[in-house]
């Protein structure tokens, strides 16, 4: 009687354990995706506007702060600032709740030839 019990508490835990586990791995996809997601998002954004001047590279950190690293030319000046204003644009329409606390990482790139 108490290998049964011993047999059915095993069974249990790792039952409990694999579902412990589905859980975080469905929980990281989902981020995984929700980033890739608003890099898309992001970058027809901005090709939409500019053409594939910029490549912008979306990460997260922590629940609700993200980071926008853009390799970018420099000249014109107005076009980075345009560039950096629809980046911030489409990230805070996908966090409409509250003011999304976002990072800009600007990398210099020599301009088209």
């Amino acid at each position: 009687m108490l290998n049964a019990a011993v047999g059915i508490a095993l069974v249990l835990l790792l039952m409990a354990l694999l579902s412990g586990l589905l859980a975080v791995v469905g929980r990281v996809q989902r981020a995984r995706d929700e980033r890739v997601e608003r890099q898309i998002a992001v970058t027809d954004a901005i090709h939409r506007e500019f053409g594939a001047v910029a490549a912008p590279v979306v990460t997260r950190h922590g629940r609700d702060r993200w980071t926008v690293a853009v390799a970018a030319p420099l000249e014109p000046p107005l076009a980075i600032g345009r560039i950096l204003a629809i980046a911030y644009e489409v990230m805070a329409a996908r966090q409409p709740t509250r003011r999304p606390e976002i990072s800009f990482v600007l990398r210099p790139r020599a301009g088209a030839r």
